[in-house]
């Protein structure tokens, strides 16, 4: 964490000072310390992560420390400081260098060009000689002693390097205006240093031995990374980021980082490392399609979707083909995702380019309806399936979990992947709200924030917010810390769950009177974003507090399968913000802008279907989960004493009480928010009323199993 600070301080913080307190106002240039890319991502970001991960990893290997090795890192060290020398010598000597902000007119160095000089000339012997370091500690190893953290470090590090030198490449490159496709052809001695990079670290790899079938999908991702994101960049230009863009792009980044790269059986830090590629990716390759100018015409657009679904999609399923099971189902997944990513952000981008808009709705609309919704069954199904033990031969090494449970071990990461596709869920289902948002945006529209109906509307949606957050939340209280934990509900115990409810109420019907008031035509998006992102925070608060003086808080207990705070998150965090944010509080904010039927209409429909896809899935899922459940329990309590198997049995009771009465306070916060849409498309997806089996299954999701029973007994008959 030293090495950290000391790069991010006296690199970054150190040039961010000087521009910003004596060089801005005097420079008049177009190469300021903004223009450089390298500058104001690789040194705040990826030199301190590089300097994070070298010094990390030689901490660790202390024992294997010899003379020889520090030689060798001197001598890299001394190296990279020569080679830093030189570069500065060069800049300041060669009639063909480019003066920026940190040259004098005549071409010598000014004070912020000096410390850049020294500070560039140290990193270049701390990198090289930290290279040199691992590489030496690297051949000193045989294939069993390589542990699973060590190999995603060196395997990390090399990563960074290749990005580092793609962000270098486009210093003083980029122009005003995007660089077209014949220039960028013209230009390809840009990729030139990111291959460099990547040549080095496959020569590294090779070195030490790496088991060739991982350095092969390893080496592709760098050499994808290297042509791809120089290339966006130049594409992009100079053009200004503006905050939509900011807003659809980061979400679509932070969707592709939940694709599934990874076993269950691995630990997040690694889930999130195998999908950072593709991330990055996503998040230059969308920013350069929306800044360029040019005419979209329809061949170029098929050709856009084509290219970046190649790209995305290699990054994506490479890690993959590594160690993760070929099942249909979790390729089908990735597949899906890559090219709903691609369309959605695709879609996106039309409206920049078309000055009528209306079309591109009813379209934007019909995909999202079709497609949206399936995103998250398919991706979901792929990983709630239990995964069976993967061999990771060198890979893998040490799973750092000895002496725990294997079987406790298994769940807890099989959870883990849950939870980050659930996160890749929250991502894409902004994306696909947020971008119909930024249609209607677009269009000219009337201030209808004062109209009778709009307020009356308003009312409503703020009065079923809050009442149902009061009895969703509620519910989650009572049972996640009292109920299924065995505990009888005193007073003192109902009072508790009583002022966990009402609070979240009280949060809720806040946050939905700040969207109205606030509204679309009277604030920006990034206003909606900070009142949504405020709101979860509170509610993650509110769960926390209201288990202060709980004994085993954190804590999880047999039966239970989580902790009482885990288990609040769950529901507060994800759950009840999720259906309050995308179901009812975007409802709200666009209102304003709702001044016809017609407009309800396509905003009530568009809005609606995508997320009862989504709805009626987790519904079904929770009585899943009571079978999954009842499976679990009586293979444990087989064979136990008395005690245990009426424990176990009343927590089956309790759970089916819980889940089926969560089951109908969701139903009527949704169904009375969005009653005409959400009602149709949740009775049909379940069979509808034309189909008997389908109303059977409605009446067994909400509780009502004598019916479901008796429908069954006779469609048999």
């Amino acid at each position: 964490m030293t090495a950290t600070l000391v790069v991010f301080c006296f690199g970054w913080l150190a040039m961010k000072s000087f521009w910003e307190f004596g060089y801005r106002n005097e420079y008049s240039g177009t190469r300021g310390l903004p223009y450089y890319l390298s500058a104001n991502w690789g040194d705040p970001l990826i030199l301190p992560a590089i300097g994070f991960l070298i010094t990390y990893e030689i901490q660790q290997s202390l024992t294997a420390w010899t003379a020889l090795k520090r030689k060798v890192t001197l001598a890299g060290g001394l190296l990279g400081i020569a080679v830093g020398a030189a570069s500065q010598f060069q800049w300041t000597h060669s009639g063909k260098t480019i003066l920026n902000w940190t040259f004098n007119p005549d071409g010598s160095f000014n004070p912020p060009g000096w410390y850049h000089a020294v500070y560039l000339t140290a990193m270049c012997g701390f990198l090289l000689g930290g290279l040199a370091a691992l590489t030496a500690l690297g051949l000193g190893r045989s294939r069993s002693q390589w542990e699973r953290g060590s190999v995603l470090r060196y395997l990390a590090i090399g990563y960074l390097f290749v990005l580092f030198s793609c962000l270098l490449a486009t210093d003083n490159r980029r122009g005003l205006q995007e660089v077209t496709w014949t220039e960028a052809s013209a230009t390809a001695q840009t990729l030139l240093i990111p291959l460099i990079m990547t040549v080095l670290v496959t020569l590294i790899g090779v070195a030490l031995g790496c088991d060739k079938r991982l350095l092969i999908m390893y080496v592709s991702v760098l050499a994808i990374t290297s042509a791809t994101v120089p290339t966006a960049l130049l594409l992009r230009g100079m053009t200004p980021v503006s905050n939509a863009e900011v807003a659809y792009c980061g979400t679509a980044a932070l969707f592709a980082l939940s694709f599934v790269t990874a076993p269950a059986s691995s630990r997040l830090l690694e889930q999130l490392l195998r999908s950072l590629p593709g991330a990055v990716i996503v998040w230059v390759s969308t920013l350069a399609v929306s800044g360029m100018t040019i005419e979209w015409t329809v061949p170029r657009i098929v050709m856009a979707v084509l290219v970046i679904t190649a790209v995305v999609g290699s990054v994506a399923l490479l890690p993959c083909a590594y160690d993760v099971e070929r099942m249909t189902q979790r390729l089908l997944a990735t597949a899906s995702s890559v090219l709903l990513l691609v369309m959605l952000f695709c879609f996106a981008l039309l409206p920049r380019f078309i000055s009528n808009v209306s079309w591109w709705v009813g379209a934007y609309g019909a995909f999202v309806a079709l497609v949206a919704g399936r995103w998250i069954v398919w991706n979901f199904e792929g990983v709630t399936s239990k995964e069976e033990e993967v061999s990771f031969t060198w890979y893998s090494g040490a799973s750092g979990n000895a002496g725990v449970d294997g079987s406790e071990v298994a769940l807890r990461n099989e959870r883990v992947i849950r939870y980050k596709v659930l996160l890749g869920f929250a991502a894409q289902a902004t994306v696909v709200l947020l971008l119909l948002v930024v249609a209607y945006l677009a269009m000219p529209a009337e201030d209808s924030s004062k109209a009778i109906p709009r307020v009356i509307a308003c009312c409503i949606l703020v009065m079923i917010m809050t009442q149902g957050s009061y009895f969703f939340s509620r519910l989650s209280f009572r049972s996640n810390v009292y109920v299924l934990r065995g505990i009888d509900m005193t007073v003192g115990n109902r009072t508790r769950a009583f002022v966990g409810g009402f609070t979240a109420a009280v949060f809720s019907g806040s946050y939905g009177v700040v969207l109205a008031v606030w509204s679309s035509t009277k604030v920006t998006l990034l206003h909606w974003a900070v009142f949504s992102a405020l709101y979860v925070v509170l509610l993650g608060c509110l769960c926390r507090m209201m288990l202060i003086g709980v004994d085993g808080w954190d804590v999880q207990r047999w039966p239970c399968l989580s902790s009482p705070l885990r288990s609040l998150a769950q529901d507060h965090v994800v759950s009840l913000a999720l259906m309050n944010i995308l179901g009812i509080g975007i409802l709200i904010w666009i209102s304003d802008r709702l001044s016809t039927p017609s407009d309800v209409a396509v905003a009530g429909l568009f809005i609606t279907l995508p997320l009862a896809a989504v709805y009626t899935f987790f519904v079904a899922n929770n009585m899943h989960h009571i079978d999954r459940e009842t499976g679990r329990i009586h293979e444990q309590i087989s064979g136990r004493s008395a005690s245990e198997v009426w424990r176990g049995e009343q927590y089956l009771v309790d759970l089916r009480n819980h889940c089926i009465a969560q089951n109908k306070i969701s139903a009527l916060i949704v169904v009375s928010a969005m009653l005409p849409f959400f009602a149709r498309y949740v009775v049909g997806s379940r069979g509808g009323l034309d189909d008997a089996k389908g109303l059977a299954e409605l009446f067994r999701l909400y509780g009502h199993e004598e019916l479901y029973e008796a429908i069954h007994l006779k469609l048999k008959l």
